[in-house]
């Protein structure tokens, strides 16, 4: 089995009081504990156990069995946590039609080792131990994020790729100038998450689909998705919601801004008038400066692929290392090679699904 493989091969790379460190998953009531385990690997970097917590909390799908943990003593359940990581289970899209445009994945995150015992190779064993749980469980590819170039190479080894069609826009926007020929007929409204009706939820769930249906490796949301997961994710501080109402709702967009840091992140821009989206885009521009009294030029973050027109009174710096890195899990069917080469596409769209 994997476990007993871990036995076998993990004698050789750990201190003699560590020889019987083995992988397994956790059990429901070692969440609490779990949690407590991350948030201090992750102290450092100032994430908070809240982070954490609600990664569990509004996941439809988190199971216990989605969790591996390294642990110096298997027969023992209060043995320390090593080393951890989790996998969270999506359903996505692919652009390759052999596919059928979609894909079962393993979004892997939470991984971490206890400080006092980094570099003795326990993270290696919970990935291996990881993926092997992933292709068991007849996953189709597995995603993971990281922006530090030595830990891309570190995750190349296991076969993963990065991703280089996908990436960032950070835009310097100039104030727009008054449009006076056909105007359209819907306006931003910005709108409180709890007041957010099931017919704006239901509008808001078709014009990402509708928008995101050509774009590879993106993350497709269930009704009951957009109900836990997403609904937490927008109603997250410093994030702002904006309905594009006229008859009926036309558009959505969810923007960031952190007081204490320079300029605004687009995290979501949906609109069923592609015809004016870029009006509508200088109208919410207009209306975010409005409202956050910054003075102009505006600076804005934008995922690659995110707004359907190029401008050219928009400055643009493109960001092209996402730092998205992605491996097949049925290399048979699908090489991750094959999985990546789409000439011409942008994928992902990830900032609210983003673990």
């Amino acid at each position: 089995s994997t476990q007993d493989g871990c036995k076998q091969t993990c004698a050789c790379l750990l201190p003699p009081e560590m020889a019987s460190a083995t992988c397994r998953n956790i059990q429901l009531e070692e969440v609490p504990q779990w949690l407590d385990f991350v948030a201090a690997c992750f102290a450092a970097k100032g994430t908070p156990r809240e982070y954490f917590k609600r990664h569990v909390d509004q996941d439809p799908y988190f199971l216990p069995s989605q969790v591996v943990v390294r642990v110096s003593d298997d027969d023992d359940p209060s043995s320390p946590y090593l080393s951890t990581a989790r996998y969270f289970l999506r359903q996505g899209r692919s652009a390759r039609p052999e596919l059928n445009h979609s894909l079962t994945m393993a979004c892997i995150g939470e991984v971490c080792t206890h400080p006092q015992h980094r570099q003795e190779g326990h993270a290696k064993h919970v990935l291996e131990h990881l993926l092997s749980l992933a292709t068991d469980a007849n996953l189709d590819v597995a995603l993971l994020h990281t922006s530090q170039p030595h830990l891309q190479g570190y995750y190349s080894k296991f076969g993963f790729k990065l991703l280089t069609y996908n990436g960032y826009f950070n835009m310097t926007i100039s104030k727009p100038s008054p449009i006076v020929d056909t105007q359209p007929h819907a306006s931003w409204q910005p709108e409180d998450v709890s007041n957010l009706s099931a017919a704006d939820i239901a509008c808001m769930q078709r014009l990402h689909a509708d928008r995101t249906e050509k774009f590879t490796l993106t993350i497709s949301r269930s009704t009951e998705y957009w109900s836990t997961w997403v609904a937490a994710e927008m109603a997250m501080p410093n994030r702002q919601v904006f309905l594009l109402k006229g008859d009926t709702m036309h558009g959505y967009a969810i923007v960031q801004h952190n007081p204490d840091q320079p300029g605004f992140r687009l995290l979501e821009f949906m609109t069923d008038d592609v015809a004016n989206a870029e009006i509508y885009f200088k109208q919410l521009c207009s209306l975010i400066a409005e409202l956050h009294t910054v003075q102009w030029p505006l600076k804005m973050n934008v995922v690659a692929g995110m707004l359907p027109f190029f401008s050219d009174d928009i400055e643009i710096e493109r960001v092209p290392n996402s730092g998205w890195m992605i491996r097949s899990l049925k290399v048979d069917e699908c090489t991750t090679e094959k999985l990546i080469a789409v000439e011409g596409c942008y994928g992902l769209l990830l900032p609210l699904d983003a673990f």
